[in-house]
């Protein structure tokens, strides 16, 4: 049937993975009040998504971490966004190094603090000024789609900040 306001429908989200296999990721959205199954026993809907919802999405930026956690970032259409929180704004003068290691911690991309890229293929980091945000498209890395891979930041102090992710289409 159709859904109501008492279905409650986005009482919770979940990105699941790619369950059918089609190299983007689904999404389960709960409906707690959902009578579907019986009165009030709730639903769970998979939204399958493809590249055309996952290109007109607004950007994420994601914050980088001091050590890695155990979680990851999900990369969509080649585009990794980032935050580097630091005690002291990002300016246009200001360098930073990025290196990607792919699970065996071989390096795959980068460019060090005067710019220059360590791997073919590696861009130099496009900064929003003023908000420490950037956008590093890794399409020309030949990442590989599936697997996860280790973003590492170091600025200018040597300060590391670093991030899993993983490379979706």
């Amino acid at each position: 049937g159709n859904l109501t306001n008492a279905d409650f429908f986005g009482s919770s989200i979940a990105l699941i993975g790619d369950i059918n296999n089609d190299s983007y990721p689904e999404i389960a959205i709960g409906a707690i009040g959902d009578d579907g199954g019986g009165t009030d026993r709730g639903a769970v809907y998979i939204m399958t998504l493809n590249k055309s919802l996952l290109t007109n999405f607004i950007p994420s930026y994601v914050k980088l971490k001091q050590r890695l956690d155990g979680g990851y970032y999900n990369v969509y259409n080649s585009q990794l966004w980032f935050q580097y929180i630091e005690e002291y704004e990002v300016s246009e003068f200001k360098k930073i190094a990025y290196y990607i290691y792919d699970k065996e911690h071989n390096l795959v991309g980068g460019v060090d603090l005067a710019g220059a890229p360590l791997v073919s293929g590696s861009i130099i980091l496009n900064n929003k000024i003023g908000e420490n945000k950037f956008e590093l498209n890794i399409i020309s890395l030949g990442l590989t789609v599936g697997y996860y891979y280790t973003l590492e930041i170091l600025n200018d102090k040597n300060e590391r900040k670093v991030l899993k992710f993983k490379v979706y289409n």
